[in-house]
């Protein structure tokens, strides 16, 4: 028979699909691909099971437990590298090992899952917060691309996992009703998360392939950095900071007179071309010497010019200010400017003009 629970899994089963559909073909998405695969696969497996069709033959979903944490790592490391090696295969084994036992102790299985994910789950944030810091340290428009919105999504995916984890190791103890309410909140809200998750892939407004250049050329540099010989960075960049005042000065000239921050999604490697100097010497002179990283580097000279032309411009709006000074949007400008002024920007206009 047929429940309302069925029915939320096959609408799962189709938004996964969809998805399907929507990212295949583009390689910089294979790991969120992979990731949909497992997701069909399990509600597949879900609806053959609950329905009674298979689960006297054998039982399969508890193992999932253990696929999904490394699917959903994984899926965002392809984002950042662009590729998935075969070797990533590896992270599944403990999924294919415990096979044989779902269907003898599959409470022990759903036990092991439930520290399995957490695990990957505390990895895979750490992965988002790496490449994000990494952003902010070679692009102007870090907040526009950066993933902070699924280290949201996994974090609540996390915590409904967690507590569904929870109702199944207690299941026996759980009367039906209980066990059936439980399980359909967890799957409509994993359908939620997963089509706001295949929208913003969809929606995302530069290709991944070109972000997994600054994951790529960040470790490149680290290997071929002095650092890799035992030293620690943190000592290279104090005896050193004294060394990158007069490129910074140089810098800091040719960046004002030449308004290259009004560039639109200005990058570290942008920046290099311009100027001609090595995009690390242009990331340390502007860490050691202004004491910033590039993103917020460049963002204050922005708000610096949207702050003068505030008074020479008192009717233009402040939108267009700041896409003449480079912002991208009127978010990121509203976040930017409320971080170096501690005000809104219509509340600072209203200060400037009252004054």
């Amino acid at each position: 028979m047929i429940s309302v629970v069925n029915l939320i899994q096959a609408a799962l089963l189709a938004v996964a699909l969809l998805g399907l559909c929507l990212l295949s073909g583009k390689k910089q998405h294979q790991g969120f691909i992979c990731l949909l695969l497992l997701v069909v696969l399990l509600c597949v497996f879900n609806l053959l099971e609950e329905t009674n069709l298979t689960r006297d033959f054998y039982l399969v979903t508890p193992v999932f437990v253990l696929g999904l944490a490394p699917a959903f790592y994984l899926a965002v490391k392809s984002a950042f590298t662009s590729r998935l090696e075969w070797q990533e295969a590896l992270h599944f084994l403990p999924m294919l090992a415990l096979l044989p036992l779902a269907q003898q102790q599959p409470q022990w299985v759903i036990a092991i899952g439930t520290a399995w994910r957490l695990g990957y789950a505390l990895l895979t944030f750490r992965l988002v917060w790496q490449f994000n810091q990494l952003l902010r340290q070679q692009r102007s428009d870090a907040e526009e691309l950066s993933f902070g919105w699924f280290a949201w999504v996994l974090a609540v995916q996390t915590l409904v996992s967690m507590l569904d984890l929870l109702r199944l190791n207690m299941q026996p103890a759980l009367g039906q009703l209980l066990n059936q309410i439980g399980q359909g909140l967890s799957t409509a809200i994993t359908l939620v998360l997963l089509a706001y998750l295949i929208v913003k892939l969809v929606k995302t407004p530069v290709d991944l392939a070109s972000l997994s250049l600054v994951w790529q050329s960040e470790h490149s540099s680290d290997e071929q950095s002095p650092a890799g010989s035992g030293a620690e960075p943190s000592l290279i960049r104090s005896e050193n900071a004294a060394d990158y005042s007069g490129i910074f000065t140089e810098l800091d000239q040719q960046i004002r007179q030449q308004q290259w921050y009004t560039q639109p999604r200005l990058s570290l490697e942008q920046l290099s071309e311009l100027t001609g100097l090595n995009p690390r010497d242009i990331s340390r002179a502007i860490n050691l010497v202004a004491g910033l990283n590039f993103n917020d580097y460049i963002n204050q000279l922005r708000i610096k010019q949207v702050q003068r032309q505030m008074l020479q411009q008192p009717d233009t709006p402040l939108l267009t200010l700041a896409l003449n000074a480079g912002f991208n949007s009127k978010s990121s400008f509203n976040t930017s400017f409320r971080q170096w002024v501690g005000l809104t920007p219509s509340a600072y206009r209203q200060q400037q003009l009252n004054t």
